[in-house]
């Protein structure tokens, strides 16, 4: 119940960058197990997707994962053999939890929007 009530809270944030900042901040301690418990398939999905796109040499494929979170499209990626992995997510929280995994290169804290990244042309695929 607690989880679908954190769920809730997210998709109706319309506040400011910050005060969204602020909350996945604060639920990245439990987003892991909220998700988990709610059979949270996309993660999977999105790197099934990605592997069908790169059937050969993965190790010299370099993704962003946006919006990474805590990491989970990241490890489902390094199960495809992804090593070249990314992670950008505004939520320093949230950053932690994913670098903890050990699956990313380099961790962004930073919206994606029109703000120009820190990332060199051609670096990404």
């Amino acid at each position: 119940m607690e989880t679908d009530k954190r769920l809730s809270q997210a998709h109706a944030i319309a506040e400011t960058r910050d005060r969204k900042t602020q909350f996945y901040d604060s639920w990245s301690k439990l987003f892991d197990q909220d998700m988990l418990s709610d059979g949270y398939s996309g993660p999977s999905m999105a790197a099934d997707a990605v592997a069908g796109l790169y059937p050969g040499d993965r190790e010299n494929v370099h993704i962003l994962d946006i919006a990474a979170g805590t990491g989970f499209v990241g490890e489902q990626l390094a199960k495809h053999g992804f090593v070249k992995v990314d992670a950008l997510d505004p939520s320093q929280g949230m950053l932690d939890k994913a670098k903890a995994k050990g699956v990313y290169q380099t961790l962004i804290c930073s919206y994606f929007d029109e703000k120009k990244l820190d990332i060199a042309p051609g670096q990404c695929n």
